[in-house]
């Protein structure tokens, strides 16, 4: 069947762009012509120098090489919504000194002005096949480029793959910033329990031997009324009592004040109680807090023995 709808070169395309491919130059391709036929549907004629009619002209909004044909030129235009009010029966491509390089015929649509109720944005598309693309410019002025909705779409799809390559990558990568004490980032973990280090995190093994070691400590608040064992905590300080056995035993027939001779381990300041017990028709014993060596005693009484707490003060004296 043929095709109704078609491109062609016109002579002066043809012959430029064979000139430039023996050259080793280049066609620009910079502009593209919308017309309505004079009221129909053209036939494209290579000997055409204009469009039957033309409605518009304007940059190419677009200009690139079919990915999945490298000898097919794809140019595209938008039409705005404000221009219109004429059917598309026509289209053209001028190089960058007006000439008419290639022309095409188009399914009859009407494009609608703003102002009409109905206006639209509409891209007009041409494809040019070449038998190289390479001498063909495929520069674009960026100024007046308006981007399609396939367009769009595909760039947002090209930057998505891009983004999760790249965070992939980086993911795999060690090029992790690290932690500091004012901005957040990795850091390298650690069992010490007695480390100052501020540039490692503590492990949860490490956490839990600290709080074993705590939870194991007298509370400074209740000033040592949770020892648990008092007299194993005395005899770890040294603070147990001394008996120095039945040391100058003797029995006192006058109420006076009486001297001793002190053993050595009570001198130096050290204060000790000094036991004597009651003789006669009862026995009862009589503690004396001695510093360091006289102690008050009834008749019939005699001392026993020397009773040292390692300490210098208790009680109250």
């Amino acid at each position: 069947m043929t095709s109704k709808y078609y491109v062609i070169l016109t002579a002066i395309g043809a012959a430029k762009l064979a000139n430039a491919t023996a050259l080793g130059a280049q066609l620009e391709i910079t502009h593209m012509a919308i017309g309505d036929g004079g009221g129909v549907v053209p036939n494209p004629d290579a000997t055409q120098i204009k469009l039957v009619n033309e409605c518009y002209r304007a940059q190419l909004n677009s200009l690139s090489v079919d990915e999945n044909n490298q000898n097919q030129i794809i140019a595209e235009m938008v039409l705005p919504e404000t221009i219109g009010g004429w059917y598309i029966r026509e289209t053209g491509l001028y190089d960058s000194v007006g000439d008419l390089i290639a022309v095409a015929n188009a399914p009859e649509s009407y494009k609608p002005q703003l102002q009409e109720g109905s206006g639209r944005t509409q891209v007009v598309r041409m494809v040019l096949i070449v038998s190289s693309t390479s001498n063909v410019s495929l520069k674009i002025d960026p100024a007046i480029v308006l981007a399609t909705r396939q367009h769009v779409d595909q760039s947002i799809s090209a930057l998505e793959m891009r983004m999760k390559t790249a965070l992939t990558d980086h993911e795999k990568s060690r090029c992790h910033p690290d932690a500091t004490l004012s901005s957040k980032g990795f850091v390298k973990l650690s069992k010490s329990t007695d480390s100052d280090n501020d540039t490692t995190a503590a492990t949860s093994s490490s956490i839990k031997a600290v709080s074993d070691q705590v939870s194991g400590k007298l509370s400074k608040a209740a000033n040592l009324s949770d020892v648990e064992d008092v007299a194993l905590v005395l005899e770890n300080l040294g603070l147990t009592e001394q008996h120095f056995g039945y040391q100058n035993i003797q029995t006192y027939t006058d109420a006076g004040i009486y001297t001793f001779n002190v053993p050595d381990e009570l001198c130096a300041g050290r204060k000790c109680w000094v036991e004597v017990y009651g003789g006669g028709g009862g026995r009862w014993r009589y503690k004396n807090f001695i510093n360091p060596d006289r102690c008050h005693c009834c008749p019939g009484w005699r001392w026993w023995w020397w009773i040292c707490r390692k300490i210098n003060r208790f009680n109250g004296y």
